[in-house]
């Protein structure tokens, strides 16, 4: 995602639209050369820079990785030339080495070692749940149709109304609806969980997506707040 992008749907999403949209909270789900993470942590300083009231301190990124690279796959949707196990392999030393170059605050950087079938677990849904934890921006980098719909199903219950996310990978198989990102996301907009909308900003086409509920949930006692 670009850097200007991150910037504009932080000022909605603290500044603009901060009574009815989720806050503060960064998930990435595979990590890859992990550019868009310290991007975000980059851009989030930038942002309290700007703007007062706001503290690096409030927000936290949360970076989920086999750190391996690609697990095998032999789903027919995840079937791709360049999809082989071990490809974007990202070693977890370097990443952790370019955040701590930021300044960041470290005990608010979660990186959550393993492939999402093993660590994606119900404790730690329930972790996040308790400690309100709603995702604001979410980055899909995973690749696979398998690997979205393990990540977004188990994400669900902590999703909310204006959260944004961003499917790096929507455009591998040139846009056919039932193979990677994009079949996800049409068996997603067809259940009855919600939707995701285009939400082009900057030009960043279908890429970028505004999640809602289908029954809104931010009401008039939360308008008052």
């Amino acid at each position: 995602m670009h850097q200007h992008t991150m910037k504009q749907i932080l000022l909605r999403q603290n500044l603009y639209m901060s009574r009815c949209t989720p806050k503060k909270i960064y998930f990435e789900f595979g990590v890859a050369n992990n550019n868009n993470l310290v991007k975000y942590i980059k851009t989030v300083q930038e942002f309290c820079k700007e703007n007062s009231g706001h503290s690096l301190s409030d927000f936290h990124v949360y970076g989920f990785d086999s750190f391996s690279g690609l697990p095998k796959s032999n789903h027919a949707a995840d079937k791709h030339v360049s999809f082989v196990k071990g490809e974007y392999l990202c070693k977890r030393e370097i990443l952790e080495a370019n955040i701590k170059k930021t300044g960041f605050p470290l005990e608010n950087v979660h990186l959550i070692e393993g492939y999402f079938e093993d660590t994606l677990t119900q404790e730690l849904l329930q972790k996040l749940l308790k400690e309100e934890m709603f995702p604001s921006i979410v980055i899909m980098d995973c690749d696979y149709y398998t690997s979205t719909q393990v990540a977004t199903d188990w994400l669900y219950p902590l999703m909310q109304s204006g959260s944004i996310f961003w499917f790096d990978d929507i455009w591998s198989f040139n846009g056919h609806p039932e193979m990677g990102q994009i079949k996800y996301i049409n068996e997603f907009n067809k259940s009855d969980k919600g939707w995701f909308f285009d939400f082009d900003i900057w030009g960043d086409g279908i890429q970028l997506k505004m999640f809602c509920k289908q029954e809104w949930e931010w009401n008039e006692l939360e308008w008052k707040k």
